[in-house]
């Protein structure tokens, strides 16, 4: 139960970073409520990074990062909280494997559909 709670929190955590790095990335005004929220919520996080991996471009690479080491901080405390017994820590790591593969997946969408329509879609 625990181990689902934290996997909710840290995906929360890494839609809000990917988001904050992709509203960047686009150009969205700093003002707007998304990207206000966006960067709010994970200022905590991402500011530290940042400090050590500066900005590439229009690029925000410590927002990715900020989002992956959160992962493996969670991931690893979950391992180090399951119990020895039975299979629980695989079912934990194999959700894990399976989200993160989810939000690569994701990642490589958005970017493909920025290729192919660089000026959006227009109706």
């Amino acid at each position: 139960m625990r181990g689902d709670l934290l996997i909710l929190l840290a995906d929360g955590i890494v839609i809000l970073c990917i988001a904050r790095c992709l509203l960047q990335w686009a150009g969205l005004d700093t003002n707007h409520p998304l990207a206000r929220f966006c960067i709010q919520a994970t200022d905590w996080l991402v500011k530290p990074i940042r400090k050590l991996v500066p900005p590439q471009g229009k690029w925000d690479v410590a927002c990715i990062l900020a989002g992956l080491l959160f992962y493996y901080a969670v991931f690893i405390l979950i391992r180090l909280t399951a119990s020895s017994e039975g299979f629980g820590g695989r079912v934990i790591a194999v959700n894990f494997y399976i989200r993160r593969i989810g939000t690569d997946e994701g990642s490589c969408l958005c970017f493909i559909h920025r290729i192919v329509c660089p000026h959006g879609i227009k109706h």
